[in-house]
């Protein structure tokens, strides 16, 4: 018994380290014990904590709940959506990476993060990055260039304007004047007695995925290239899927500074993980069934770009809890890491029905640019897009607000995308 006590996390076993056969060890992490090796380390004295604060129930608590509804209240994760700066308190895991980034852009005017679709760059620079920015009294405008690069620049730039026809003005000199970008950031970081003022570029690929127009492209460019070159008081801050690094080789001075000042957004470490797992949860007063957060953390591996498989999958089994604790059962119900959204879109696609199949597909085919030599992308699109089909506008309208209560799709105002 007493070497069955020892494989189980949750036993009490006296003394700190003992050395035992080979090169594995056994380690007190607090008043549990790993027998797995150094690898688990650290991922566990992390769990353990949130043994101690509760986070994580003893499995015979399933017993008392198993009837229980699911305790009303918000959910802790974001499922498919990226976080943004309100969900600052729910962002875990990229801590010490944001606070790196954040001093370097002390020191400099330019700088890319890359990494692979789904590593959470998104989240990244709108939840860890921006809200430490502004506590320094930084200026935030992020924009996504999508169809019409130089507009969405525009509308950032001047979003606390109310003059309707300075936008257009906006436009026009950006497609002319490569320094008008330097010169409006720096007008609007001193008009607000800001430190510095940052232009976050989301999703740089979108400039080449939905953006059809050449010249815009390139004054887009131009002007974030004035912009890393001067000495004023805008700095650029971009996000690009790694598998478009070869689409800005067309722009040299581009490509110099992307070589020069870029950082690549890493797998998170299991340690991470687990705070991406049980920190939400913690903040929002939510538990997991013990053994539930390993079982994760093993399902996720170090696969890049699963963040958004992980995250969806949580929310589900979030909303399978049994008062506040998440269980096993409603965590493989959900599909796991590897089957959530799957599940999510089957259940949906039942619900809709299968004659309303050729809607979904006009749907999602309309909000995906297909890869040249890379992965697909999303796009957005209008609802006036969507609704331009061999069907009932109402019909589609329909479809649309389940794929967007299934949290497949998003709309915002008038803007669709997955």
């Amino acid at each position: 018994m007493a070497d069955e006590a020892q494989d189980k996390p949750g036993q009490h076993i006296e003394g700190s380290q003992i050395n035992v056969a080979g090169d594995a060890t056994v380690e007190q992490v607090g008043d549990r014990i790993d027998t797995r090796g150094g690898d688990y380390v650290a991922r566990d004295k992390i769990i353990n904590n949130y043994y101690e604060s509760k986070t994580i129930v003893a499995a015979e608590v399933l017993q008392k709940i198993e009837e229980l509804p699911p305790k009303k209240g918000d959910p802790p994760y974001k499922g498919l959506a990226y976080f943004t700066e309100k969900d600052k308190d729910y962002y875990f895991g990229r801590e010490e990476l944001s606070d790196q980034l954040v001093a370097r852009l002390q020191d400099t005017r330019f700088l890319t993060l890359i990494g692979a679709s789904g590593s959470g760059k998104s989240s990244l620079l709108r939840a860890g990055i921006s809200p430490r920015l502004r506590q320094r009294n930084w200026q935030i405008h992020t924009v996504i260039a999508g169809p019409r690069p130089l507009m969405a620049l525009a509308n950032s730039l001047t979003r606390d304007d109310l003059d309707p026809q300075i936008g257009e003005k906006i436009v026009s000199a950006l497609a002319n004047i490569p320094d008008t970008l330097l010169n409006t950031g720096d007008k609007l970081a001193a008009r607000a007695d800001a430190e510095r003022l940052l232009l976050a570029v989301d999703q740089f690929e979108a400039l080449f995925t939905q953006c059809k127009n050449a010249q815009q492209q390139k004054a887009f460019i131009d002007n974030l290239v004035t912009v890393a070159n001067a000495q004023g008081m805008t700095t650029i801050l971009l996000s690009m899927r790694a598998d478009f690094y070869n689409r800005i080789s067309a722009y040299a001075s581009l490509t110099d500074l992307v070589s020069q000042q870029q950082v690549y957004v890493k797998p998170l470490s299991e340690e991470d993980l687990v705070r991406v797992i049980a920190g939400p949860a913690e903040r929002g007063g939510w538990q997991f069934i013990e053994g539930l957060v390993e079982t994760i953390v093993d399902d996720v591996g170090q696969e890049p770009g699963r963040l958004p498989l992980l995250s969806h999958a949580l929310l589900e089994t979030w909303e399978r809890r049994k008062d506040t604790v998440m269980t096993l059962s409603g965590y493989q119900d959900a599909g796991g890491v590897a089957g959530a959204i799957a599940k999510t879109a089957e259940d949906t696609l039942q619900l809709i029905g299968l004659d309303q199949e050729p809607i979904v597909k006009h749907i999602f085919l309309s909000l995906t640019e297909l890869g040249e030599g890379a992965e697909d992308t999303r796009r957005i699109a209008s609802r006036q897009e969507l609704l331009r089909y061999a069907a009932e506008p109402d019909t589609i309208k329909e479809v649309i607000d389940t794929l967007a209560g299934a949290r497949l799709i998003t709309v915002d105002k008038d803007e669709v995308q997955v």
